[in-house]
């Protein structure tokens, strides 16, 4: 006990002042580094963050969470939260930083007006409530709501038995049950489909996404290893990595579910007029279509369980058009990105366009199909929310070079490093292969040509089948391998020049690696003959390898990486295995 005391008071734990001498600085710093992390909060926290930062506008209204305690989100999510719970304690919520908002009030009675946070959120609050009051809790949530809500909550079963076998253990501990675990026995766990069936009946024409969120097995372990050590000096060494990394999975048989409800009904979505009024004539009005259209030419489809949420317009409404251009967006924003790229769209010197906005679905292809079947156009011009037009004659030079040659089927743009980009971003795009266009000055044959600026002609597109629906990843290749079995070039073409940039810290671009190893193993498993060749300069190439050279290449590329100097190509490599790897071990369902 007295070196216990001697070692605060050399720290001056618990003061606002730094402690003298520069290793009680460093040991107090790794110590509140590491106090500061619980890897059963992170995992629940880190997956709803990700959700969150693809909403179309979090600034302009705060988000809600209900049933926070003294942390909850705000810390993960680095921003003020508006948080409501019974009682919160001021030493803890002064130890988060100010981030959360405390507000005292119960889930069933807000005291707030209708659409009044962009999102309301609760965490492991469901299970807590007695069952008739679940359904009164859900709506309302949804009706303060403005864009979705999102709950999640243990289910089932097996998460019940596990609570069980859990509690047993804390009382060999320390002589007593967890009074959680005890709560969550009297009023019981809900099984996924009764929390489907509830959070449906609020507002049945809105988008339900239901995602495994920690894997059983692990969420054990975790909450087992903070009850046999409760002061682990090495806690987030230990469980850091490897929590941020389960975080980003759909566990299939998980301890917990996150429901994610997005209240299309309800929503107004940005209009975007402001940024367009200068260059355009029309504002964006959403459609919705109770039915995907009739997709007949598509050869591989996967059908949409939802309705086609769109938005078009037109330079020159009434009038026949040439370009047919489609924006495939989440989030109708996806962080300005959106706003931006079409004000560069009403900036360019080719206006004989209509454009198509389509809402929400995952799935690239089925989105670029449908705007096909609706389309009015000669040509189709697929571009990405995320897109930047480097320059305003990037849609005339690919329209005079497909006019120029009809054996051109596809023409991509070049892709550049933007002057106002960061030191990192550039560092990036220099690094790692295909981030980066070879300039040209002809057109040129190539394997580059891109749907972030990609024109095609429409007739060849739906006679070869249109995009592939049933594949997460993979579209551009297989694309482009239609349009030369049909005997049309693929080409990128000079001047028509385009920034598609990589994620802007190391962070989320390790995340990005680590979906794409996922998804590329799941298309390598489930569809092994659309597993083709993507390379990184201009002219022919290989179009199959066998899957041993693949392995061995990839281990010589990560060597000349380190022996090169390239960390961040190093890493983002090992990211990709990482997923590929998982996904193959332990498969998934169709994404």
């Amino acid at each position: 006990m007295k070196t216990s005391s001697w070692i605060k008071r050399w720290l001056r734990w618990g003061e606002a002042e730094a402690p003298r001498g520069l290793l009680a600085r460093l040991l107090r710093r790794y110590l509140l580094w590491n106090n500061d992390w619980y890897g059963s909060h992170a995992i629940r926290y880190l997956p709803i963050v990700s959700l969150l930062r693809r909403l179309p506008r979090i600034q302009p209204l705060p988000v809600l969470e209900v049933g926070s305690a003294d942390r909850g989100l705000a810390p993960f999510l680095r921003t003020k939260v508006v948080a409501v719970d019974l009682h919160f304690n001021r030493e803890n919520l002064a130890r988060a930083g100010g981030l959360p908002l405390p507000v005292r009030g119960r889930v069933e009675q807000l005291p707030f007006r209708a659409a009044a946070f962009e999102a309301v959120v609760a965490v492991d609050l469901f299970e807590h409530l007695p069952r008739s009051l679940r359904g009164p809790a859900a709506r309302e949530m949804a009706r303060v709501a403005k864009y979705c809500m999102i709950i999640a909550v243990p289910c089932g079963k097996r998460a019940a038995e596990a609570e069980g076998r859990l509690d047993q253990y804390h009382q060999r501990r320390f002589g007593i049950s967890n009074r959680w675990l005890v709560e969550h026995r009297e009023y019981e766990l809900p099984e996924a489909e009764e929390m489907m069936q509830l959070l449906q009946a609020i507002s049945p024409q809105a988008k339900l996404t239901n995602l495994g969120n920690a894997p059983l097995p692990f969420w054990y372990g975790l909450e087992a290893l903070e009850i046999a050590v409760p002061r682990n000096y090495l806690r987030r060494v230990l469980t850091g990595w490897i929590v941020r990394l389960l975080s980003m999975w759909n566990a299939k048989n998980p301890y917990r579910r996150i429901f994610m409800l997005e209240l299309l009904t309800k929503t107004s979505r940005p209009s975007m007029s402001s940024p367009l009024t200068h260059a355009m004539p029309d504002t964006i009005r959403w459609e919705r279509l109770l039915q995907y259209p009739e997709r007949s030419f598509v050869r591989h489809r996967a059908e949409a369980a939802g309705p086609l949420s769109f938005a078009r317009m037109s330079p020159h409404p009434g009038r026949s058009t040439k370009v047919s251009i489609v924006i495939p967006t989440l989030d109708a924003d996806r962080g300005g990105c959106l706003p931006r790229l079409l004000g560069q769209i009403g900036k360019q010197t080719f206006t004989d366009w209509e454009l198509f906005l389509i809402l929400g679905d995952q799935r690239q292809g089925r989105a670029i199909n449908a705007v096909a079947a609706l389309a009015k156009g000669t040509f189709l011009l697929t571009l990405d929310d995320d897109t930047s037009l480097g320059s305003p004659e990037a849609i005339a030079r690919l329209v005079a070079a497909m006019e120029s040659d009809r054996t051109i089927g596809m023409a991509g743009g070049v892709n550049v490093i933007p002057a106002d980009a960061s030191a990192f971003i550039k560092r990036v795009m220099n690094e790692l292969p295909r981030r980066l266009t070879p300039m040209v000055s002809q057109i040129t044959d190539s394997d580059l040509a891109e749907h972030p600026l990609l024109l095609i002609r429409k007739d060849v597109f739906c006679g070869v089948g249109g995009e592939n629906e049933l594949i997460p990843r993979g579209l551009d290749p297989y694309l482009r391998e239609a349009f030369r079995q049909a005997g049309y070039r693929v080409v990128v073409v000079p001047g028509a020049e385009y920034s598609h940039l990589p994620p802007a810290t190391m962070n989320a671009l390790t995340r990005q690696f680590y979906r794409n190893g996922v998804a590329a193993a799941f298309v390598h498993r489930s569809y092994p003959q659309w597993t083709i060749e993507t390379p990184a300069t201009h002219g022919p190439f290989r179009a199959r390898v066998g899957f041993s050279w693949r392995v061995l290449r990839f281990l010589f590329r990560q060597l000349y990486a380190l022996l090169t100097g390239r960390p961040i190509c190093f890493v983002c490599e090992g990211a990709y295995a990482l997923g590929f790897l998982h996904e193959w071990l332990f498969p998934t369902e169709q994404r």
